[in-house]
């Protein structure tokens, strides 16, 4: 049986944020889509052709504040079915705890991790971490909570019941080693501004032999 290809992670690496308009008014009110891009420097990319885009991470941010007579899971179930899948959990079904999680941290702001892809040549030398943790760092300063649920994308290719389960079970341990230990249902939860998080992230760019900032 072969070994595994051991992964050296690039020596130049930087997160692009980019905010995707929405169409639609009450959306657009209330929530923001963004896109996280990890490229790494063309000039220490090796072998040719591997792109430069290390990976993207999907993320719609929603200021709860701003939602008055209007349902904030209404309107992010009308945005997508992930994201209504995690709306449902904090904001319906789970949401007096969650009120009391937000409320003992500064800021009312939510972010909903939706998907991250990662370039297969750049798997397994904890890019993917990585960048959701520089994107939380960066993006989601002075936001109360963010949330995702650790299960593998409908519209990757057909995996089984058993493959999705172990997907399912290497997400979330990388996103509990993120700072995500508050569990609501099948939704993990993290707060930007916890000393968790924040040690979380030193340790991984330790880690990765990168610079401290």
């Amino acid at each position: 049986m072969p070994r595994p290809r051991k992964v050296q992670p690039p020596s130049v690496l930087g997160v692009e944020f980019s905010a995707e308009p929405s169409l639609d008014y009450e959306e657009s009110r209330f929530c923001t889509n963004w896109v996280a891009t990890m490229k790494t420097d063309p000039d220490v990319t090796k072998p040719k052709g591997i792109k430069h885009d290390v990976g993207r991470l999907y993320m719609t941010t929603c200021d709860l504040d701003r939602f008055r007579e209007d349902d904030p899971f209404v309107v992010l179930d009308t945005m997508s079915a992930e994201l209504g899948a995690i709306a449902g959990e904090l904001l319906v079904n789970r949401r007096a705890a969650f009120d009391e999680f937000v409320a003992e941290r500064e800021g009312s702001g939510l972010v909903l991790l939706t998907h991250l892809t990662l370039a297969p040549d750049y798997r397994g030398a904890g890019l993917g971490a990585l960048l959701v943790a520089e994107s939380i760092a960066r993006l989601c300063h002075g936001w109360a909570a963010v949330a995702v649920r650790p299960w593998p994308l409908p519209t990757q290719p057909a995996m089984t019941q058993a493959e999705e389960a172990a997907a399912s079970v290497v997400l979330t341990r990388m996103y509990r080693r993120l700072g995500f230990r508050r569990k609501f249902a099948d939704v993990l939860v993290c707060a930007p501004g916890d000393l968790a998080f924040h040690r979380s992230h030193a340790r991984l760019r330790k880690h990765l032999g990168l610079t401290q900032r």
